[in-house]
Formats: C-alpha cells, sequence, structure tokens
C-alpha cells in the first residue's frame, strides 16, 4: 500500500526497488503490467481497468508519456501522445465500425 493506491506487486526486485518487468494490483481493480525502474512505471506498459478499457503506453517516472492506444471495452480506440497522463497532440479514434476521425486534444 502506498500513495498512488497500489495494492500489491509481483515481479522483480533490486535492492528494494520494483525493477525490470512486474505487475500491481491497484485498489481500484485497475491491473498494470509492464516494466518498472525505481519502483515507478517505466517503459512499456498494459493497464487493465476494471470497466474492461485498457490502455497500452510508454510510461516514464509513473506517468504516460509518449505513444499510447486507448482501447474501449465496446472496441473503439483512440491513439495518440500523451504528455503528463494526459492526451496532447493529434490522435486517430476509431469506433468498433471502423470509422476513424481525426481529434486534437490539448492537455487532455
Amino acid at each position: 500500500n502506498d500513495r498512488f493506491n497500489r495494492h500489491n506487486y509481483t515481479g522483480s526486485w533490486m535492492n528494494g526497488f520494483r525493477e525490470g518487468n512486474g505487475t500491481t494490483n491497484f485498489k481500484d481493480g485497475s491491473i498494470y503490467t509492464g516494466e518498472y525502474r525505481n519502483s515507478l512505471e517505466n517503459g512499456a506498459g498494459l493497464i487493465r481497468y476494471s470497466n474492461g478499457n485498457e490502455l497500452e503506453a510508454e510510461f516514464v517516472n509513473g506517468k504516460i508519456e509518449g505513444h499510447g492506444v486507448y482501447r474501449y471495452s465496446n472496441g473503439d480506440q483512440r491513439e495518440g501522445f500523451f504528455s503528463d497522463n494526459v492526451l496532447d497532440g493529434q490522435a486517430i479514434f476509431t469506433r468498433n465500425d471502423g470509422t476513424t476521425v481525426i481529434e486534437k486534444w490539448q492537455n487532455g
């Protein structure tokens, strides 16, 4: 248990820190699987949310930074670049019927 509401962790450790690949279960039911450095999410990771949605993205120091794909449980998806945990810039929204929309996001 910690300030990030992480409930439990299974994976690699180094000198008392989460390091390498691992999985964290959060108190809200979401699950992160991916890379860690200094006990924070760093590198490629996947978050599965309790509502069935998921986010596959790059993480830096525990934050979503860079390219990411958010997949909704209904089959829709939104792909773009994240800065400080929010979409920022151009994103492509693809509906489950295959139609696409180019979107512009500014700080989420």
